[in-house]
C-alpha cells in the first residue's frame, strides 16, 4: 500500500510541474509577443505623426495634439506644415520602454541639418509632445501676416511682440494689406526646425534671434510719399502768402541763418517770403501713444524773407535767408493722410498742416 501511495504522488508532482511549466512558458511567451506589440504600435504612431506633419494633414495634427490654440493660430498651421525647403527626410525612430513610459528618439534631415528630438508616447498610443516650435519677433506694425495668415502683435513701449506657435516649416512675415498702401517692406522669412525653439531668420540683412525686429527695413510706398509730399508743399504756399516776419503757425519751422534783429530806431514792412529751395522729406514707420502710423521730417531747405527797411525817410531793400527743418507725426484717418507738428510751446504734435 505505501509504495502505491509513494507512486501516485510521485506521479501527481510531476504532472503538476509540467503544468507549472506550461504556464511559466506560456506567460514567457505572451510577454515576448505584447512587448513587440506595444513597441510596435508606439513606433506606428510616430511614424503616422511625421507622415501627418509631411502631408500636412493639420486638422488630423491638431486633433492628436490637442494643443491650445486660437483660431488664427490653427488657421496658421493649417496654411503651412513642412513647407518647401523644411522638409523631414530619412527619419529614423527608436522606442525606448522605460518603466511603461514610451518614449520616441526621433533622429532626421531638415534644411540640411541633423536634427533628435525626443517624442513622448501616451498610453493609448498617440504622440504626447507635438513637433511644435515657435515664431517669435517685434514689429512696428500692429498686424503682420504670416503665410498670408493676420496676426495682431502685443503693444510694447516701441512697437508690437508676436509669439507665434508653428510645426517645423518656412514661414513668411509681411506686412497687411491695409499697410501696404502706405508703407513696404523687406519680408522676413523665418524657418522653425526645431521643437520648442524660436525660429531663425534668413536673409540678407543677418540672423534671426527671437527678439529680432521685423520688418528689417521699411520703406514709405509712392502713394504716402506724396501724399505727404502734397501737404508740405501746401504747407510752405501758404506761407508764401504770409505778409509777417514771423507768421502763425509756422514756429519752430524755420531758422534765420544770419542776425536779424529789429530796433526802435527803424521801421520795417512790406514783407515777402520765397521759397528758395525746396525741402527734403524723410518718412519713417513709427508707432506712439500718438496714434500715429509714421512720422516725417522735413530739412535741407531754404526760405527768404525779404522786407524794406525804412530810417529817416529812406528805404532800403533787406532780406534775409532761414533755413527750414520740423519734424512731425502721420496718421491715417479714414483712409486718409493728416500730418502733425508741433505748435507753439506745445510738447505735443497738436497742429495738423496741408490741410485736408
Amino acid at each position: 500500500m505505501k509504495k502505491l501511495l509513494v507512486g501516485k504522488s510521485i506521479g501527481f508532482y510531476i504532472s503538476l510541474g509540467i503544468i507549472v511549466l506550461v504556464v511559466i512558458i506560456g506567460v514567457a511567451f505572451g510577454v515576448s509577443k505584447i512587448a513587440p506589440n506595444a513597441t510596435t504600435r508606439a513606433e506606428r504612431a510616430v511614424n503616422e505623426y511625421l507622415n501627418l506633419l509631411t502631408t500636412g494633414n493639420v486638422q488630423k495634427l491638431i486633433e492628436l495634439d490637442n494643443p491650445d490654440l486660437s483660431n488664427s493660430d490653427k488657421e496658421l498651421l493649417n496654411k503651412t506644415v513642412i513647407s518647401e525647403g523644411a522638409r523631414i527626410e530619412n527619419p529614423k525612430i527608436e522606442i525606448v520602454n522605460n518603466n511603461d513610459v514610451m518614449t520616441a528618439n526621433v533622429g532626421f534631415w531638415i534644411n540640411n541639418e541633423h536634427k533628435d528630438v525626443q517624442l513622448q508616447i501616451k498610453e493609448n498610443g498617440r504622440v504626447a509632445k507635438p513637433l511644435l516650435g515657435t515664431i517669435e519677433f517685434q514689429s512696428s506694425f500692429e498686424k503682420v501676416n504670416v503665410n498670408g495668415v493676420k496676426f495682431s502683435g502685443k503693444k510694447k513701449s516701441d512697437g508690437f511682440d508676436f509669439k507665434i506657435p508653428a510645426y517645423l516649416g518656412v514661414y513668411t512675415i509681411s506686412e497687411t494689406d491695409e499697410d501696404k498702401k502706405w508703407f513696404s517692406s523687406d519680408e522676413g522669412k523665418i524657418i522653425v526646425n526645431e521643437p520648442s525653439k524660436a525660429g531663425k531668420h534668413e536673409g540678407n540683412e543677418g540672423s534671426f534671434s527671437s527678439l529680432a525686429n521685423f520688418p528689417l527695413n521699411i520703406i514709405a510706398s509712392d502713394a504716402l510719399k506724396s501724399e505727404v509730399d502734397k501737404k508740405v508743399t501746401s504747407f510752405f504756399d501758404i506761407l508764401l502768402t504770409k505778409t509777417e516776419d514771423d507768421p502763425a503757425g509756422y514756429e519752430n519751422v524755420m531758422s534765420a541763418d544770419g542776425m536779424y534783429m529789429k530796433t526802435y530806431l527803424y521801421e520795417y514792412f512790406d514783407y515777402k517770403w520765397t521759397l528758395k529751395k525746396k525741402p527734403e522729406i524723410k518718412i519713417e514707420r513709427k508707432t506712439n501713444s500718438d496714434g500715429a502710423s509714421g512720422s516725417f521730417t522735413v530739412f535741407d531747405g531754404k526760405a527768404n524773407l525779404a522786407y524794406k527797411q525804412r530810417y529817416l525817410g529812406t528805404d532800403t531793400d533787406k532780406n534775409i535767408d532761414a533755413s527750414i527743418q520740423f519734424d512731425g507725426i502721420i496718421k491715417i484717418v479714414d483712409d486718409k493722410v493728416k500730418l502733425y507738428k508741433k505748435s507753439k510751446n506745445s510738447q505735443t504734435y497738436d497742429q495738423e498742416i496741408g490741410g485736408n
